[in-house]
């Protein structure tokens, strides 16, 4: 009897072909969860400059509003009276966009106690991909909630 001491040529095919099918959707995970991410981060930020600017205005006792640039996917804290920019101008990165805003003229205004001026609204971000996030501000408690939407809702 001969006995075999390698693997044959069927064998070793089989075992690249199952590697390869593992690492195509491996990869494609992989850059789902990178678009994801980045849409994370995004809403990340700008969750931030709101709460910046809502601890701005308590602090300080006055108005503070957060600009949105809707044509350059830009953002911005402002003091309201004298429309100063308190920040430098925050750039959403490459491939996510500042869709619209529900705020009259895109900004947002957080009065000294704490609670925004003209109502609840809602800011909505989107990758490359279609994908969005919505930022819900309520008025009352100037609270702040991320909604997240394969398309717009």
């Amino acid at each position: 009897m001969n006995k075999r001491k390698a693997f044959s040529l069927i064998e070793l095919i089989v075992v690249l072909g199952i590697i390869a099918v593992i690492i195509a959707f491996s990869t494609a995970y992989f850059f789902n969860f990178k678009s994801s991410a980045a849409l994370t981060i995004a809403a990340q930020e700008i969750v931030a400059t709101f709460n910046q600017a809502r601890s701005l205005a308590i602090t300080n006792l006055k108005n503070y509003k957060v600009f949105f640039d809707v044509a350059n996917s830009t953002y911005v804290v402002r003091e309201d009276l004298t429309n100063n920019a308190i920040d430098i101008v925050h750039r959403l990165k490459d491939g996510i966009v500042i869709d619209h805003t529900t705020f009259s003229s895109d900004e947002v205004i957080f009065q000294p106690t704490g609670n925004l001026s003209g109502g609840k609204g809602s800011v909505f971000i989107r990758d490359s991909a279609g994908k969005f996030n919505t930022l819900v501000i309520e008025n009352t408690t100037g609270r702040i909630k991320v909604l997240n939407y394969q398309e717009l809702p």
